[in-house]
């Protein structure tokens, strides 16, 4: 299993620290980071910091756009430009599964847990429990397409006002690597750049749910996935969000990596 993250020099010192922790929690797994916008100096000063690791492989990008020109909004390219390199990753190392983070998490643990599930399912990530906006509460993917079903609803609504709000977080995101896996990725990565719009403000994980759902309706194939929806979110395994004592794997979303020391 190979690891992947990535971040521009502002979340890099999130990201230095979930490298850190991944590699205190007895890892030895290969690491792969996306490091976007980073000027000489900066590569220079990351690729001293991590000298002493050898399975470290940095790749160092600009941002820019369809055209080769820079991209103003480079938060939302950053959110947006991930499923590409899952999908190079994927392919580059066939015989390996993929376990993503986003830069700001924390590993407590040693990773092996997930490494198993992924023996045994297609993908591991978190699903939220949301209400619409008639009441009706979603725990997981498979209850959000039955609801869409009996409203005779497409998939491709869930980006109305009726939508009850991402579904899944992918802070965690284990990906099997095989030919069903690589059809949805590559499917969320040209719904995400096809639209020209890569630098804006959308959902991206909204769109790997509309990946993952049309696939299996297309095919008739139902994916094997560990997300943890039927614990308490206090006990999920793979994304704690409450930064609780004893779990596995932080990620500080929004503000709380700012204002939560």
């Amino acid at each position: 299993m190979r690891i992947f993250s990535f971040s521009d020099p502002k979340y890099f010192k999130f990201l230095n620290s979930l490298v850190r922790s991944i590699r205190y929690s007895e890892n030895e797994n290969h690491i792969h980071l996306l490091l976007l916008d980073f000027n000489n100096r900066q590569q220079d000063a990351v690729l001293n910091g991590f000298k002493n690791d050898s399975k470290i492989h940095f790749d160092f990008i600009e941002s820019v756009d369809t055209y080769g020109k820079p991209i103003k909004n480079k938060t939302n390219f950053y959110r947006n430009c991930r499923p590409r390199y899952f999908l190079k990753l994927l392919k580059e190392h066939p015989s390996d599964n993929l376990l993503t983070f986003g830069a700001n998490g924390i590993v407590f643990k040693n990773l092996n847990f997930i490494e198993k599930q992924l023996d045994k399912n297609d993908f591991v990530f978190l699903e939220r429990t949301k209400k619409t906006p008639d009441g009706k509460v979603i725990k997981n993917i498979g209850q959000f397409v039955d609801y869409l079903d009996t409203r005779g609803m497409d998939i491709a609504d869930m980006f109305e006002d009726s939508w009850p709000g991402k579904l899944v977080l992918l802070g965690t995101h284990g990906i099997q690597n095989n030919i069903h896996t690589k059809s949805v990725i590559e499917s969320w990565k040209n719904y995400i750049e096809e639209s020209d719009n890569i630098n804006q403000w959308f959902s991206d994980m909204s769109y790997f749910v509309r990946a993952y759902v049309e696939y299996e309706k297309k095919h008739d194939h139902t994916f094997n996935k560990s997300t943890g929806w039927d614990l308490p979110r206090e006990e999920n395994p793979y994304v704690d969000t409450l930064l609780g004592e004893g779990t596995n794997i932080w990620f500080a979303k929004g503000p709380t990596k700012f204002n939560n020391k």
